[in-house]
């Protein structure tokens, strides 16, 4: 069985492969689960051995696969068309683009696709209303267009800012609450994001005071929302913090969230806005 999902709005994508993944995970305690990127090397191999090898102990196996169109397109096709009936392997498949003429089939039943195209218009103004409510905040219809406007075709972007809004507190924002607070026109740096996990997070003032935890929280958002709108790639800023981390502790938090991506519960651009939450 093949579900193909697809288009350049990756946050709504990776949403809907999550709820897929959560909801094969609930109908099957014994799912095996494993995620391939056919970018690298080895890795259609691997898929290969995955999805051929049965086991006494798991009635399905899940396969997450992402950039399909990376490796040899009639070797991918061929065994991609061989599993179309094969109610026992599901290969949930997460794409940027619509399938070159060779995929084509991936559009057509018996695979189930859909497609996550960027939002706008009316549309996208829905969505930010909604994903503002979802998190207990009331924006007046100024400041949903507003970041409308200032978040076309980058839903990370927006839900970054709507994540460190959330945290201010206050039940109705306006536009001015959000130019208070957003850095629209602040140059994106890596190094400033990751510089915020080596600083203690309640420091202590002149006056012997501690600050409060929030503020390096807000920090990171920002930070981090500034790397999506410049679409940084969000596993290079994975592998730098991890690369330049000392402490063991926060090194072993690291190693789960690896694990969690790389078995497919979870993925880079989730992981970094909980590691800026949390």
């Amino acid at each position: 069985m093949i579900i193909f999902l697809y288009g350049q709005d990756s946050y709504r994508r990776r949403k809907k492969l999550n709820e897929v993944v959560g909801e094969y995970q609930k109908k099957h305690s014994n799912l095996t689960l494993e995620r391939f990127d056919l970018e690298t090397d080895d890795e259609f191999f691997r898929l290969q051995e995955f999805c051929s090898n049965r086991s006494l102990f798991t009635d399905k196996k899940m396969a997450v696969i992402e950039e399909i169109f990376s490796a040899d397109a009639a070797e991918v096709a061929g065994f991609l068309k061989s599993n179309l009936k094969n109610e026992d392997m599901i290969l949930l498949i997460s794409e940027n683009e619509s399938p070159p003429v060779k995929f084509g089939f991936l559009l057509k039943e018996p695979a189930l696709s859909q497609e996550f195209g960027n939002l706008d218009g009316e549309r996208l103004k829905f969505f930010v209303g909604k994903e503002a409510r979802n998190r207990s905040v009331d924006l007046t219809p100024a400041a949903v267009n507003f970041l409308a406007e200032n978040f076309k075709e980058n839903t990370w972007g927006l839900i970054t800012e709507l994540e460190k809004v959330s945290l201010l507190g206050k039940k109705t924002l306006d536009t001015g609450d959000l130019q208070k607070i957003g850095d629209f026109s602040e140059s994106p740096n890596i190094f400033n994001f990751i510089g915020l996990f080596s600083c203690p997070p309640t420091p202590e003032r002149s006056d012997g005071r501690r600050v409060r935890g929030d503020f390096n929280k807000r920090a990171a958002l920002r930070n981090l929302e500034l790397l999506f709108l410049s679409r940084e790639e969000p596993a290079k800023i994975f592998n730098i913090l991890a690369s330049m981390s000392r402490s063991p502790q926060f090194l072993s938090r690291l190693a789960d969230y690896d694990v969690a991506v790389k078995s497919g519960k979870s993925d880079y651009e989730e992981v970094l806005l909980d590691l800026a939450l949390n």
